[in-house]
């Protein structure tokens, strides 16, 4: 994506701190704060495409980093499931965060032997290792297993897994994971207010343009209350108010972009992987 639709209000932390002022996302931070606070060994995120699963992980790994440079023992490893090669394994992507720096052919059980020394160790020197999962859903033939594994290790060793996944998980997955997990969140949809709030939020960080009221209420409808969809779906109408110096974002822009430049969450099998040009988006806004 064009950097000038990252910047200007739409960077990680903004977005974070934008979310995190709302009730609702608060709460479920909380929840998985306490979580490891309480060395419980497994919790995770459900949600829906789009829901906010990725930045409520991002935010739990932020909190704990905080909490490390203040003092405490605590080491969270944010391990997204989507990046790497494809034949990297749910095992292999442990060890790589770990800093393992596994090798091509290694065997399974050499494998995870080095990961059980290193939580082991970390345990001894009285520091908990927090392996942050996303997206769980993307699986290889031995995520089971390799689960299982982990929660064993996690309750040996007196550390927290979180996890993050659609609730479209298979049965061997989803019985492993209730097996585990002490704490389940589930992130829904956002209500009109919560949507409202978020975008009022991240406003801020928007001091040249304005948001008319009807641009609101067409933000939901057009999003569904989708996180991903909303961020999307406003990024793309502040860059064609943008590139035409037009100062007010209002319903007939959000109706243009959503319907020329911008599809949601659901249709991403079918999105091009052309991006809009800017000639595009500033037509938007005409």
């Amino acid at each position: 994506m064009p950097d000038n639709l990252q910047k200007h209000g739409f960077e990680p932390e903004t977005l974070r701190a934008a979310a995190a002022r709302l009730p609702s996302f608060e709460e479920a931070l909380a929840r998985l704060l306490y979580l490891v606070e309480h060395r419980r060994p497994c919790g995770i995120v459900f949600g829906q495409a789009g829901t906010g699963k990725s930045v409520l992980l991002e935010a739990l790994h932020e909190e704990l980093t905080m909490s490390e440079s203040a003092g405490a023992t605590c080491r969270p490893l944010l391990i997204n499931r989507r990046l790497g090669r494809s034949e990297e394994g749910f095992a292999w992507s442990l060890a790589t965060a770990m800093g393992l720096s596994p090798q091509d052919g290694m065997p399974r059980d050499v494998l995870w032997r080095a990961i059980e020394d290193r939580l082991e160790g970390a345990a001894l020197a009285g520091q908990s290792i927090i392996p942050i999962f996303d997206h769980l859903d993307v699986t290889d033939p031995q995520t089971v297993g390799d689960l299982r594994r982990c929660g064993d290790l996690a309750v040996q060793t007196r550390t927290t897994i979180v996890l993050s996944a659609r609730p479209t998980l298979g049965t061997a997955l989803a019985t492993v994971v209730g097996s585990l997990c002490d704490l389940k969140v589930e992130l829904t949809a956002w209500t009109r207010q919560e949507t409202n709030d978020f975008v009022t939020n991240l406003h801020e960080a928007m001091p040249d343009l304005s948001i008319a009221d009807d641009a609101f209420d067409e933000i939901h409808a057009s999003a569904r209350g989708r996180m991903r969809d909303t961020v999307q779906l406003l990024r793309l109408a502040v860059f064609a108010a943008r590139a035409q110096d037009v100062p007010l974002i209002d319903a007939d822009l959000i109706q243009t972009v959503a319907s020329e430049i911008w599809q949601p969450v659901s249709q991403l099998a079918a999105r091009s992987s052309t991006l809009p040009s800017s000639a595009v988006l500033a037509s938007a806004s005409e």
